[in-house]
């Protein structure tokens, strides 16, 4: 008797999973959080705020399954005012919504996309599919895999590895004029209410079907009543220790309790596709791609100072930060001074004008010492240690990236170790632009600039670029015997111990033995 209970236990928890693998769910969106702000599609405030226990309870009652014969005019709403694209690579129509929301609008395909030649777009070759029960993807549109999706290579952005290709407006899979939306523009739905976005139609007698007041018309068919769609973003997991970084394709998924979430997954697996126009008032104007110049990283209320670093002529921006005799002046950008084997991102040289070099613990220290226990050389790179830095300038320590700490928090009794510090906080640190997950604008307000550069590991021979978009990290003097710590800014601000064999970010600070002048 006990076996055959467990037995069914077992199948049952086996037809409740979902397709497919989701790993890491970091920073999860809840649109039950979105209670209060805005407008629905420009007209009324009746799509926004949470859904009720009410309206959850009378949504499941009295459900009629969608017949797969019907025509799929029916999914959507005959109140809604509907825009329409014609795609020129094949002809084929799609039904658009615009959304508003304060001085932000966005068009939106309404239902999943439906192009599949692969003689005009030879990357979709074997990355596509349709569901068993619409096998001309006529309703339910087709899924792609996320290199598809992307319209780009196994080669460069396959299973794992890290593409890098993200920018506004990346086209993708998409018709000309529109392009793959990024894990941004669909945080953007967040503040409509999710019932509004679903259809009113079931596909699985569990389902809680939603109201489609704004057209959007989502179809939950996956496993376990969900839908998820690609983004243009990628997601990565770390796996074990030494930390491995393995990365995913960023998806949107809307499950059976009416909510939405970003999760990652394998790049090979195949879901649908939305695509969003062009050249649309953003809901975040902060995207980084290649083609912006090095100027857009910095607060133009800000007063920068120069640094000419009489090594190879570069200049620098400067930035003094505090009062009285806690004031420091610090690079507000990252060294670029070029020594052998440091490297650009990516290994494309002109990526290093924009956002500098990445440096090994010895190449960053100026030194030939690469294994020593602190008593062996712990006062080696004390004091104001010079090493890569112009001259007059040096490597900061941890000590004096607590007074930096210090001087924009202004609470000298917190240290960075175990701390989470408020997103206030974080954003005084940071460009405006590329922080791929933060979720409120960065601000810059000190003009201190730090851009999410990522940094190269050796960890695990895994030698690959990691974390760019995501954080910042730098070289401090401070060390022992295998490791070197660094100050690690991205959703946490705190010290960190990396291999010294990793390449990372160096930002110099000027000697105190020269005047720091502050108003």
């Amino acid at each position: 008797m006990y076996d055959v209970v467990a037995l069914l236990a077992i199948l049952l928890l086996v037809a409740c999973s979902g397709e497919g693998t989701a790993v890491t769910h970091s920073g999860d969106v809840d649109s039950s959080d979105s209670s209060s702000i805005g407008e629905g599609n420009g007209s009324s405030d009746k799509y926004l705020g949470k859904s009720s226990a009410k309206d959850n309870a009378e949504s499941s009652s009295s459900i009629s399954l969608w017949d797969w014969n019907s025509p799929k005019e029916e999914l959507f709403n005959p109140d809604v005012e509907y825009g329409t694209l014609t795609d020129s690579r094949d002809g084929k129509t799609y039904r658009t919504v615009t959304f508003m929301f304060n001085d932000t609008s966005m068009t939106w395909m309404a239902e999943n996309l439906n192009y599949s030649d692969s003689v005009q777009t030879p990357h979709l070759k074997g990355q596509t599919s349709c569901l068993e029960e619409d096998p001309d993807c006529r309703v339910a549109g087709r899924n792609y895999t996320w290199i598809a999706a992307m319209d780009t290579t196994d080669e460069y952005c396959g299973e794992e590895k890290y593409c890098g290709m993200t920018q506004d407006d990346h086209q993708g899979v998409c018709p000309d004029g529109w392009h793959l939306p990024s894990y941004r523009e669909w945080e953007f739905l967040e503040r409509f209410d999710t019932k509004s976005l679903l259809s009113t139609e079931a596909f699985d007698e569990d389902c809680k079907v939603g109201n489609n007041e704004t057209g959007f018309s989502i179809l939950r068919v996956a496993g376990s009543c969900r839908a998820v769609f690609w983004s243009a973003s990628e997601y990565y997991e770390a796996r074990g220790w030494p930390y491995v970084v393995i990365w995913h394709g960023t998806a949107v998924m809307f499950d059976y309790r009416q909510r939405w979430e970003r999760v990652g997954f394998r790049k090979n697996e195949k879901y649908p596709v939305r695509c969003v126009k062009n050249g649309e008032i953003r809901p975040y104007k902060n995207s980084w791609h290649w083609g912006l110049s090095k100027e857009t990283f910095f607060n133009p209320d800000v007063e920068y100072g120069t640094l000419v670093d009489a090594r190879d002529g570069q200049e620098y921006k400067t930035v003094v930060i505090g009062e009285g005799d806690d004031a420091q002046e610090w690079m507000a950008e990252n060294l670029n001074y070029a020594v052998d084997s440091s490297k650009c991102y990516m290994d494309v040289p002109h990526y290093c004008d924009k956002v500098g070099r990445y440096y090994t613990y010895n190449q960053a220290m100026d030194s030939t010492i690469r294994w020593c226990s602190d008593s062996e050389c712990g006062n080696y790179f004390r004091g104001e240690y010079q090493g890569i830095c112009p001259e007059g300038w040096h490597i900061p320590s941890e000590s004096e990236w607590d007074v930096l700490r210090q001087n924009m928090l202004g609470n000298p009794d917190v240290r960075y170790i175990g701390v989470v510090f408020p997103d206030e906080f974080k954003t005084e640190w940071k460009t405006s632009l590329y922080w791929e997950f933060d979720t409120i604008p960065n601000l810059n307000s000190t003009g201190f600039s730090v851009f999410p550069a990522g940094y190269w590991t050796t960890e695990d021979a895994y030698n690959e670029f990691v974390s760019f978009g995501y954080s910042a990290v730098f070289w401090m003097t401070d060390m022992s015997t295998w490791s070197a710590r660094s100050m690690q800014i991205g959703s946490k601000i705190r010290v960190d111990y990396r291999e010294k064999t990793d390449f990372m970010s160096v930002r110099c600070i000027k000697n105190r033995a020269q005047a720091v002048e502050t108003d």
